[in-house]
């Protein structure tokens, strides 16, 4: 049976960007990169808050078994689960659902151009 999904059939590799929505400052910068191998590595900076700080963590990604959403591994105290589309990435809540209401779309991260 050929199915297709995220994963077999998009260029989901790559770098996407954003600014997510902050309960406790501005918003969240952030930059995700999907490499071929598995590997990722996250950058956050909490936009109006501290000194501008750069956050990164780096570690690898897993397929759900759809082949629609990947978990970013090792992530600390932040949600992990992002659903993959074509040029996008939307970041889901800590049960792997999508986040509903005024800000859904403030969760979508944009890939960006190489």
């Amino acid at each position: 049976m050929d199915m297709h999904n995220a994963e077999n059939s998009l260029d989901y590799v790559g770098t996407y960007e954003g600014v997510l929505p902050c309960a406790d400052c501005e918003g969240i910068a952030t930059e995700i990169t999907l490499n071929e191998d598995g590997t990722f590595v996250i950058k956050t900076v909490y936009q109006g808050k501290g000194n501008n700080e750069v956050y990164e963590e780096k570690g690898t990604y897993s397929w759900d078994e759809a082949g629609n959403m990947i978990t970013l591994e090792g992530v600390k105290d932040a949600p992990f689960k992002y659903f993959v589309s074509e040029n996008t990435i939307t970041q889901l809540d800590l049960d792997g659902n999508f986040v509903t209401g005024d800000l859904e779309s403030a969760y979508v991260l944009n890939k960006k151009a190489e």
